[in-house]
């Protein structure tokens, strides 16, 4: 459905001019096909959502691509489609015609640069972002790029950086950053520029030679509040680590009475050399990995195994079974008067089971035993008749 603007509307405006357009475009070779099916939402004015003109060109940027392509491209052009652009040219004479400066900005591109970045999805749907306010700049955080960059250019001014080492754990780098009273004292020096960077390298070898030190560099812009800033840092890892301290101490002594109460043998001291216990270690893994993974094979199964015997119909149970002895009837029941043919005994059914045949057989054989279905091999049928 058209808009109310749908006469300035270059795509909307004329729908038999444009798709003589896109046809001469397409003929010349200007735009590639995958391309040019996204034309008509590149120029289309109807568009909510459309890029601003004036931050692709200005109105001299406009006269030269007229003027280019006016004088050098439109004369190896065909002439339906020289028509065609040279009044679009004649009808341009701003930037607020939107549909037909964009047209012209995307054949320009196209002839000259080869490039056909107006017409790709994204720059067509892409909405214009609004303008942040003062809250959302407050709001916004620093990204990571963004923070690397800011702390190499810090740490590149060697002449303002200081390093010093830290009473406390390497593992308790966490528990300082979140603690209250390091928030208060960043905030306090927020005026010299506080930054605060935990030197990894450094600290990992602490931490794998167990060591209470943590590398820290400091940044401030005025060396002079230098000492109080190291001052207050070292009283806040230091309460920090003391209280870790306490609280494993009170772990391991709550263990020991936990230990104590329940089995006083076990409390003994442990004199087993580190080998001797890794090895122990070993074992118990050992084993309990070939508890999980040794399975007991299952046993296969006979071809027997769901079949039945074919003179008694009895069920197959297992070939060494103690009934061996297979009663039966050899022959057949005679219809209508439901007699056996092998012994002339009436029966009162006309089909025979294995109960009717071990209750009234008059023969006694070894069973015959029939394999599964699954088992049992698959008659081929002739397909060829070799009868005369």
């Amino acid at each position: 459905m058209a808009d109310r603007n749908s006469e300035e509307c270059l795509f909307h405006g004329d729908r038999v001019q444009f798709h003589a357009l896109t046809r001469g475009l397409k003929e010349n070779r200007v735009i590639p096909k995958t391309y040019l099916t996204r034309l008509a939402s590149a120029v289309c004015s109807c568009r909510r959502h459309k890029t601003n003109t004036s931050q692709l060109m200005t109105m001299d940027d406009l006269r030269h691509v007229m003027e280019h392509l006016e004088e050098v491209e439109l004369p190896k052009m065909t002439l339906a489609l020289r028509n065609c652009l040279r009044g679009i040219i004649k009808e341009t004479h701003s930037l607020e015609q939107y549909g037909k400066t964009k047209l012209l900005y995307i054949v320009y591109n196209a002839l000259v640069n080869s490039s056909f970045d107006e017409l790709t999805y994204n720059s067509i749907n892409s909405r214009p972002k609004p303008m942040p306010t003062t809250t959302d700049v407050q709001k916004q955080r620093m990204t990571k790029e963004q923070f690397v960059c800011m702390k190499n250019k810090r740490l590149s001014r060697k002449e303002l950086v200081r390093q010093i080492n830290l009473p406390m754990f390497g593992r308790n780098i966490k528990k300082f950053t979140e603690s209250a009273e390091y928030k208060c004292v960043k905030q306090d020096y927020d005026n010299v520029k506080l930054f605060v960077w935990f030197c990894d390298k450094e600290n990992t070898d602490f931490i794998n030679s167990n060591q209470k030190k943590t590398a820290v560099k400091l940044y401030m812009k005025d060396l002079r509040e230098f000492e109080a800033v190291k001052y207050k840092l070292v009283q806040i890892a230091e309460k920090i680590q003391t209280l870790q301290d306490t609280q494993r101490e009170a772990r391991k002594s709550a263990r020991r009475a936990y230990r104590y109460y329940h089995d006083p043998t076990d409390f003994e001291p442990d004199f087993r050399s580190i080998t001797d216990i890794a090895l122990q270690v070993k074992e118990s893994s050992e084993s309990e990995y070939k508890k999980k993974t040794i399975k007991k094979k299952a046993k296969k199964s006979s071809i027997l195994t769901g079949g039945h015997c074919m003179n008694c119909l009895a069920p197959f149970v297992d070939i060494h079974t103690s009934d061996r002895e297979c009663r039966h009837h050899p022959g057949y029941i005679m219809n209508p008067k439901l007699v056996w043919s092998c012994c002339r005994r009436r029966c009162g059914e006309q089909k025979a089971d294995h109960t009717m045949h071990k209750r009234t057989g008059c023969s006694t054989t070894q069973h015959n035993w029939r394999p599964h279905k699954k088992h049992q091999a698959k008659v081929v049928k002739d397909l060829f008749d070799e009868s005369d």
